[in-house]
Order: C-alpha cells, then sequence, then structure tokens
C-alpha cells in the first residue's frame, strides 16, 4: 500500500483490518503521530515512514511486528529513548533511523540480537553512540554508519567479526569539530588491529575523533578498500608500508595526524587513486614521485619548508597554504 505524499497527520486506527499487508509507505505525508492499531499488522515486511513529523512517538509496540525486514523511520523529528524493542525484530534486515531529532538513552544492547541485519544507519541523530561488544554479532552487517552522533568510549576489538561490512562510517561533523572534541563526544583509544580482518571493506570514514596510537599495519589487509579517511585524529608514528598494498583505494585522507618518518615508498603502488590529503602531518621528504603515474591524481600535501613537494606538484601559494596540486588535468 503506497500512501506516499499525501497530507495526513495520521493513519485511521481501520488500517489494522488490512491484515495481510506486507508493505505500507506513508513517506512524506506529514503524519504526526502513529494509531496503536498499526502494530497489530503482524504480516508487515516493509514499513516506511520516511520524512514526516513524528514526534514523541510511542514505539515500544514496533516488537509486535516480528516479520518486518525494512523499517525506515528516517528524516522525522522522533526525540526519546532509542526503542530496544527493535532487538525483537529478528528478520530486520535493514534499518534507517537517520536525521531525527535528540535520541537520548544510548544504543541499546537489543541490537545485537538482530543477526540478520544488514544495512543500519543511525547517523545524525545527537544520540550517545557506544561500540559495546555486542556489535561484534551483527555479522550480516553490509552497511553500518553512526557519522555525526555523540559517540564515546573505544572501537571494540569485537568489530573484526564484521567481515560482510563493506561501508563503515563513524565520521564526526567537521564544523563542529572543536565543539565535540571539548565535550569529549569522540571515540577514544586505538583503532583495533582486528580490522585487518574486515576484508569486504570497501569504504572507511572515521575523521574528527580522539583516536591515538599507531596506524595498525593490518589495513593493507584491505585490499577492496577504495576510501579511507581518519584524518583529524590523534594517530602517531610512520605511515604503515602496507597501505601499498591497497590497489583499489581511490580515495585517502589522513590530514591533520602526528605521522612521523618517511613517505613510503609503497604509495606508488596504488595506481587508480583520484586524492591523496597529507595536509599538516608530519611526514618527512616528498610523496614518491610514482604517485604521478596516475591518468588523475590530486595531491594535497603542507608545503611549508618546500618549494617542490614532489615530482608532479608545484607549490602554487607561499609556505603557509595547503594548495591542491594537480597532475593529468
Amino acid at each position: 500500500l503506497d500512501l506516499t505524499e499525501n497530507l495526513f497527520h495520521t493513519l485511521p486506527s481501520t488500517i489494522s483490518h488490512l491484515t495481510n499487508l506486507e508493505f505500507l509507505s506513508v513517506t512524506g505525508s506529514r503524519v504526526q503521530s502513529l494509531p496503536d492499531s498499526l502494530f497489530s499488522l503482524t504480516n508487515l515486511k516493509g514499513l516506511f515512514l520516511s520524512d514526516n513529523d513524528l514526534y514523541e512517538t510511542t514505539l515500544s509496540s514496533l516488537s509486535n511486528l516480528t516479520n518486518l525486514e525494512v523499517l525506515d523511520l528516517s528524516h522525522n523529528r522522533i526525540v526519546g529513548d532509542f526503542p530496544s524493542e527493535i532487538g525483537m525484530l529478528s528478520n530486520l534486515k535493514e534499518l534507517f533511523w537517520y536525521e531525527n531529532g535528540f535520541v537520548s538513552g544510548g544504543l541499546p544492547r537489543e541490537i545485537g540480537r538482530l543477526s540478520n541485519l544488514q544495512i543500519m544507519d543511525i547517523s545524525y541523530n545527537r544520540m550517545t553512540i557506544q561500540l559495546y561488544d555486542f556489535v561484534g554479532n551483527l555479522t550480516s552487517l553490509q552497511i553500518l554508519r553512526i557519522a555525526s552522533n555523540r559517540a564515546i568510549g573505544t572501537i571494540p576489538t569485537e568489530i573484526g567479526n564484521l567481515r560482510n561490512l563493506k561501508v563503515f562510517d563513524f565520521s564526526a561533523v567537521r564544523d563542529n569539530f572543536s565543539t565535540m572534541k571539548e565535550s569529549n563526544s569522540y571515540f577514544t583509544g586505538t583503532l583495533p588491529t582486528e580490522i585487518g580482518e574486515m576484508t569486504s571493506l570497501e569504504e572507511v570514514t572515521g575523521s574528527c575523533h580522539g583516536l591515538r596510537g599507531s596506524l595498525p599495519t593490518e589495513i593493507g589487509m584491505l585490499t577492496r578498500l577504495r576510501q579511507l579517511d581518519l584524518g583529524d585524529n590523534y594517530f602517531t608514528g610512520p605511515l604503515p608500508e602496507s597501505i601499498g598494498m591497497l590497489n583499489d583505494l581511490r580515495y585517502l585522507r589522513l590530514r591533520g595526524l602526528d605521522l612521523s618518518g618517511q613517505y613510503p615508498s609503497e604509495l606508488s603502488n596504488i595506481n587508480n587513486s583520484v586524492c591523496f590529503d597529507f595536509v599538516g602531518t608530519s611526514l618527512e621528504g616528498m610523496p614518491p614521485s610514482g604517485l604521478c603515474n596516475g591518468s588523475y591524481t590530486e595531491i594535497m600535501v603542507s608545503c611549508y619548508g618546500m618549494d617542490t613537494p614532489c615530482a608532479c606538484c608545484i607549490c602554487d601559494g607561499d609556505d603557509k597554504c595547503y594548495p591542491h596540486m594537480r597532475h593529468g588535468v
């Protein structure tokens, strides 16, 4: 049943008469509340309620919808606790809950029961996110987006159990970076070496947190990786040579990290990259000239103290600027 883009304020209670209904879409219909009778439709497999005006909605009865496979409540104004009852939806495969109001209470442990979950997007909610060990139970996950929330704690080693994960986005909002740092709303600790076991990863975005220690050499095991952004953290030490094993990498952003030592020559092995961003790092010397071999390469470095930071780039400003240096344009 598709009721998309109508001007409802609520659904009629008589909707409960549609006992065989499997899919219901009320997207973009200005719905402000949901009748209790909706949760008696136990044959529902898809419930699409995005882009409405749901606010302070009671969702504890979601547990009745045990056949639900897709739940979309994104782009509403839902506030209050994230409902632990979602953990009862054992058939759930896709959960979209991004861009709502202030969601309190954190991520409930019951989420770890959703062993069939493939997509979870709960980003942009001002929600307290702590990745407890239960995240390792979500072994079917392919996309996990928790960006722009109030992150606390560390990234658990159990994250390595997510061997089907392709997209892991836990970045903070760069515009509010300083504010988040002051309020301690960011992940701390190290990036677990177990990340090397997540060999399906294609995109990792985790900028603007408080992650420390060395970049694990196990990153080189992520040979399907196309995007890696760990900029604006507190990583130190050398840039691992193993990063040269990421032949499919298209975007590498390590801006602002306190890295030391030389640019590893193995970077030249990455021939398909579009953009490298090393601005603000303490890497010494010049990026290897082999980076110039790609059909289109954009290299961003700090030009401070260097007239020619690499063989195919020219600093086109004074030594305090961070210009974009292009080859093959």
